[in-house]
């Protein structure tokens, strides 16, 4: 069906993301994967949706600074911006006093997702709604986990997939739902700035609907060029 094109993860809900090689997945997602978010603690008792969380719908900035686990110690964290590097504590400090918020930073090895474990979208989609949109379509602005590369190049083919069980290199997910889409992919991720006629398009031309959303059916490593076939 095709090939991964690329493998990205988010050590930080709503952060910048760091592209891949390989990485195992299993049944809680992508190892790694939005094991931290930051916490509104004025908030931390919501009982919904966004359930407290500190995301760049509100502050847009998150997603300028890069998130790596150093040694790749998935217990630790370090934050980078530009030539600066800050700590766990000292990036929550810096939020908690530009944005006069109480801020905690949550570890879930679950995850902190909005929705499933993983999300994919195809580059012929991307590509689309680039056109689409006249404006260049960065694929880091849709926060996926899986870029594939279809055989099939008919943008939102994954839309096809739902209900189906893919092998992914030596996993297997399973295709669950389509991704109805925020602000987030309007935020430039180099720059943070919004281009709201992003999300006007995918709301008139696709029904709010961008990539799709997958469960882990059976854990396993994943690398760039694997191929993807339909069990």
């Amino acid at each position: 069906m095709g090939k991964v094109a690329r493998l990205r993860r988010y050590p930080v809900k709503s952060m910048k993301g760091e592209y891949l090689e390989k990485t195992r997945l299993d049944k809680s997602g992508m190892i790694g994967d939005r094991y931290y978010a930051f916490m509104d603690e004025s908030r931390k008792n919501e009982t919904k949706f966004p359930w407290g969380w500190i995301t760049a719908r509100q502050v847009p900035e998150l997603l300028l600074f890069e998130p790596k686990y150093p040694q790749n110690d998935l217990k630790k964290l370090e934050f980078f911006s530009n030539e600066n590097r800050l700590s766990m504590e000292e990036m929550a400090s810096y939020l908690a006093k530009k944005y006069s918020l109480k801020v905690s930073l949550k570890f879930d090895e679950k995850g902190n997702f909005d929705s499933k474990p993983v999300s994919l979208i195809g580059l012929s989609t991307v590509r689309q709604l680039e056109t689409e949109s006249v404006v260049e379509s960065d694929p880091e602005r849709f926060r996926a986990n899986i870029y594939a590369e279809w055989e099939d190049q008919r943008p939102f083919y994954e839309d096809d997939l739902v209900g189906k069980t893919l092998s992914v290199g030596k996993a297997k997910i399973k295709i669950l739902e389509k991704n109805s889409r925020c602000s987030i992919p309007t935020l430039d991720p180099k720059t943070a700035k919004a281009t709201p006629k992003i999300q006007e398009n995918i709301t008139r031309n696709h029904g709010g609907f961008t990539g799709v959303y997958a469960s882990v059916e059976e854990s396993g490593e994943v690398k760039i060029g694997d191929e993807i076939i339909s069990e």
